[in-house]
């Protein structure tokens, strides 16, 4: 079996190795094997990559954490799941429904967790969700992370729907995701990119309007004053203050990302329009099953940018960290 590993004495990409004559994994009482069909990465897996305090254990890795693939094998006692299925990986560990355990970890591919690049892949039944119908390989597996991630920024806290606008900044995976979320509910949804062609491709997907967040810096405070302002932002990239500005009052930031890249938060849009900031982490097995049939039923395609091949792991983290027009994935296997 193939595998991907980053050594624990090593950090960046150079230090990526494949190892080629693993052990293919048995799955123990109440787990299922996994044949990897691919794999995508997130912001959070060039964290595991460069070392950032808390996420590298101290023995080697396989990393990431969101995967699609078929149950392959299923260990004693397992129920509910059948060799072929098309399943995808959960982010977290122990989260049924309802608000994240206080023992919440940084998911599959870090930490302590093995990950999931890998030909082969053995986990708990509990940690794995059927993949929506309709999507390919690819598509599925940008779900576990920046799709639950979107679900919960847009639909939990203070939903948006009909009458209601959304606001996503930038085009990477989350913000794709809570646009065509957004949209598929009905709200009017806006973004921001300083690419004249991500712009085109973000119109393309029905934004309404598309800021050059280059040309235009605060792009919050022309939001309010030329549209009004929005109902909600999604922040994965620590606007705060500029999606503040962006509100109207009685609004929400949906947060999940660092809150420093413009200043601390100014206190006076908070007060004064009485605004929300919830954080978001991730989601639940059971917020995973809403979003799956949310997909199934508006026809949704995740927004898949860049697509290498297993051996190509390497460049698939340079495209991630260069940052491509949605998610970067790895297909594993035909």
């Amino acid at each position: 079996m193939h595998r991907w590993l980053l050594p624990a004495s090593k950090l960046g990409i150079e230090a990526l190795r494949l190892e080629t004559d693993a052990t293919l994994p048995e799955p123990g009482p109440g787990e299922v094997r996994l044949r990897v069909r691919a794999v995508s990465l997130n912001y959070r897996d060039l964290f595991v990559l460069d070392g950032a305090p808390g996420w590298r254990p101290d023995a080697d890795l396989v990393p990431l954490a969101d995967a699609s693939g078929e149950v392959d094998a299923l260990g004693e006692g397992v129920e509910g799941w059948a060799i072929g299925d098309a399943a995808v990986t959960l982010y977290s560990r122990g989260w049924i429904d309802g608000t994240p355990p206080l023992d919440l970890t940084f998911g599959l591919g870090a930490g302590g967790e093995q990950g999931v690049l890998a030909e082969y892949i053995v986990l708990p039944a509990t940690r794995i969700a059927r993949a929506p119908a309709g999507l390919d390989w690819a598509e599925a597996a940008t779900l576990p992370c920046a799709g639950l991630t979107a679900w919960s920024a847009v639909f939990d806290g203070k939903p948006v729907g009909p009458g209601t606008r959304l606001m996503a900044p930038g085009t990477g995976g989350v913000a794709l995701f809570a646009l065509l979320l957004a949209r598929a509910a009905g709200a009017e949804v806006f973004g921001t990119s300083s690419s004249e062609a991500k712009r085109a491709r973000l119109r393309e997907m029905g934004v309404a309007e598309v800021i050059d967040h280059r040309a235009v810096p605060d792009w919050g405070d022309d939001v309010f004053r030329r549209l009004g302002g929005v109902d909600k932002v999604i922040d994965p990239i620590g606007e705060i203050n500029r999606a503040m500005a962006a509100l109207r009052p009685g609004g929400e930031i949906a947060v999940m990302g660092l809150m420093s890249q413009d200043g601390p938060p100014n206190p006076m849009y908070f007060m004064a329009r009485t605004l929300t900031i919830r954080g978001t982490l991730v989601g639940s097995a059971a917020a995973y099953e809403r979003l799956r049939a949310f997909i199934e039923e508006h026809g949704i395609r995740p927004p898949v940018g860049a697509r290498f091949a297993f051996e190509d792991a390497a460049k698939a983290y340079a495209a991630q960290r260069e940052g491509v027009f949605g998610k970067v994935v790895i297909e594993v296997a035909p």
